[in-house]
């Protein structure tokens, strides 16, 4: 089974400070390993880079250090789709069609490339 990813679950699958820490790292780990494979967008990387960077910890998590766990625990697990401009155009059509405002055109982004 093909499963695709978002921040949502990437970052508390490879922070274990955050309280859904365990779920994310389980699915993460079942949904990545044969007979699955694994999925995110390239702007998933992006925002999972931005999200672990500004993380409210008791120990912040500092730029190299996100890198590495994108590259290391994320990128080393699953496929990177790349987004093209077609793939932009196509997402915000469809949320501007659906009368769909703010972060919802992230998750068109997924759904245009899943």
């Amino acid at each position: 089974m093909r499963v695709f990813f978002d921040a949502s679950v990437l970052v508390p699958a490879v922070v274990d400070q955050l309280a859904n820490h365990e779920a994310a790292r389980d699915a993460f780990q079942i949904y990545t390993a044969p007979p699955h494979r694994g999925f995110c967008t390239t702007h998933a990387l992006a925002d999972c880079y931005a999200t672990l960077t500004d993380l409210p910890l008791p120990r912040r998590i500092q730029p190299n250090e996100a890198r590495l766990l994108i590259e290391e625990s994320i990128l080393g697990r699953l496929t990177a789709v790349p987004l093209t401009a077609d793939d932009y155009s196509a997402a915000l059509r469809r949320v501007a069609d659906a009368r769909l405002g703010s972060v919802a055109v992230y998750d068109a982004l997924h759904v245009c490339c899943a």
